[in-house]
């Protein structure tokens, strides 16, 4: 990030090359309402803290292509509002969610799931019906609450594989719509990451969250490249400096490629301790990395949430993997303050 940025009109630098406009365009699924992103009022009250946190929910829409415990069984609206509730994040970004579309029964069955399409248009924003629900549980057990979600497409137009945000519309207000990080349909990213732009309230810390997906296995040299490419945009495309790159980086300690590439570009790996944030115990795959010379992140630590409270019984490892998915949710901070870029 430049030390001494311009003058700024928002979270999202113009363009400096011709670039193709961003429709955003909302998919309605049969969800009680919008749940994609509504820029308008301001939140209701600003926040000492914003809470910000990130869960790979393990293909969620498309059951049989979880792993065993979890092959086959769909995740459960309960249990999925329940274990993000408890997180008391403001805002969640999400990984491996696919975009199924609704069927209903020939009786008038309740909908039930269908195969999702596997092609959409690259810069669409869609919305997946069982995080409609559980928007909805989560405004149902909190007063006030007002939960919506966004999903983007992953490469080649698919939205089987996607990643996506969930914020608290109460606390938080969009700052425009999300974005993607490569406008291009060619990227170097299986799951390219689209930036979202909040404000805590007028003349308050906005901050901008990115939602990352890096390849998984052994491909640290792919990782480096996706973790370049994505410093580079965020360089070129992002003027806040209150940024949080958050998400599976699929690295297995802080001396992988793509962490190193964020620590030399003046960011922090909050997960330094390689802390696990798997069911199993192994490997610390999931992170949040923030720059290390914004206030509003002093004092930032990343937690991870190691069980989950469902049906009156603590439950995880297996039952976890089974009930929700194979990584646990990490957790974050950032202070709000009076906003100084």
């Amino acid at each position: 990030m430049p030390a001494n940025p311009p003058r700024r009109r928002g979270p999202f630098s113009p363009l400096r090359h011709a670039m193709v406009a961003l429709v955003a365009l909302t998919c309605s699924l049969g969800c009680d309402g919008p749940t994609a992103a509504q820029p308008g009022a301001e939140a209701q009250a600003t926040p000492a803290t914003v809470t910000v946190a990130s869960w790979n929910i393990e293909w969620l829409g498309t059951p049989d292509k979880r792993r065993p415990p979890g092959e086959g069984h769909l995740q459960q609206v309960d249990h999925l509002a329940a274990y993000m509730a408890a997180s008391d994040a403001d805002v969640i970004v999400l990984q491996e969610v696919a975009v199924p579309w609704l069927s209903v029964g020939p009786n008038g069955e309740p909908p039930a799931l269908a195969p999702p399409r596997s092609r959409t248009t690259h810069l669409q924003t869609f919305t997946n019906p069982i995080l409609d629900a559980v928007c909805a549980a989560m405004n149902a057990q909190e007063a006030g609450a007002d939960w919506r979600h966004a999903i983007f497409p992953a490469r080649g137009r698919s939205i089987v594989h996607c990643t996506g945000v969930m914020w608290n519309q109460a606390v938080l207000t969009p700052q425009g719509e999300p974005r993607p990080l490569f406008e291009e349909e060619r990227t170097p990213m299986v799951r390219p990451p689209w930036a979202a732009a909040f404000s805590t309230g007028e003349g308050k810390t906005d901050f901008v969250v990115v939602s990352v997906h890096f390849k998984a296995g052994d491909a640290n040299a792919q990782r480096h490249d996706e973790a370049l490419a994505i410093l580079e945009r965020l360089d070129r495309l992002v003027d806040d400096g209150d940024v949080v790159v958050i998400g599976d980086t699929n690295s297995r300690s802080t001396q992988d490629p793509a962490i190193r590439a964020f620590n030399d570009a003046g960011w922090q790996d909050l997960n330094q301790a390689n802390q696990s944030t798997l069911p199993t115990g192994r490997y610390g795959l999931d992170r949040a990395l923030i720059p290390q010379d914004q206030p509003e992140f002093a004092g930032s630590r990343q937690q991870v949430l190691a069980q989950a409270r469902l049906d009156g019984r603590v439950v995880r490892g297996d039952a976890f993997r089974r009930l929700l998915s194979d990584h646990l949710m990490i957790v974050t901070t950032l202070r709000t303050m009076d906003d100084d870029d």
